[in-house]
């Protein structure tokens, strides 16, 4: 019968040592609570990385829904910015048509321009935003690429077209 203390990994255990001949049992007598508090402190770094993996979850499951309800907002609204643009370039065509007859003013003219050219510009922000809620769609399931990539590509961009435009 003898004790022992054994150092490995940068813990520690001691235990008392009992030997018949070749055959050599180690029990653990007594540690101080140190083994209870070893669980408890695995218990808890477990529940930390549960709690973890919950938040990453919830987290990403609210990016994809963001991402889908823009999308398909997005989507809605292309349609009416189409309808809308077309209209408002039809109105335009028509005041063009009444000033050269004579009929409409040149603020009149200006004024079905500005607002054809609005619907444009309106049409063309909801196409942006429908690009960009897919991209954040995508990113969001796990797209394969990161913001390092991103901003590799961007900074390796960045000297080719300066350079083109001297």
């Amino acid at each position: 019968i003898g004790g022992a203390r054994v150092h490995a990994g940068g813990a520690a255990t001691s235990a008392a040592v009992w030997s018949i001949g070749p055959v050599s049992v180690s029990l653990p007598l007594f540690d101080a609570g140190a083994r209870r508090a070893d669980v408890a402190a695995a218990r808890a770094r477990y529940d930390a990385a549960v709690a973890a993996y919950a938040g990453s979850l919830r987290n990403a499951v609210r990016e994809v829904e963001t991402a889908l309800v823009a999308l398909q907002a997005t989507a809605a609204g292309v349609a009416d910015a189409h309808t809308a643009a077309a209209d408002f370039e039809r109105s335009y065509r028509a005041s063009e048509a009444r000033w050269r007859g004579g009929l409409a003013s040149p603020f009149e003219l200006e004024d079905a321009r500005r607002s054809a050219v609005a619907a444009q510009s309106a049409l063309i922000d909801l196409q942006r935003e429908r690009v960009a809620a897919s991209i954040t769609l995508y990113r969001s399931l796990g797209g394969g690429w990161s913001v390092a990539e991103e901003q590799a590509l961007t900074q390796g961009a960045a000297p080719a077209s300066s350079a083109a435009a001297h």
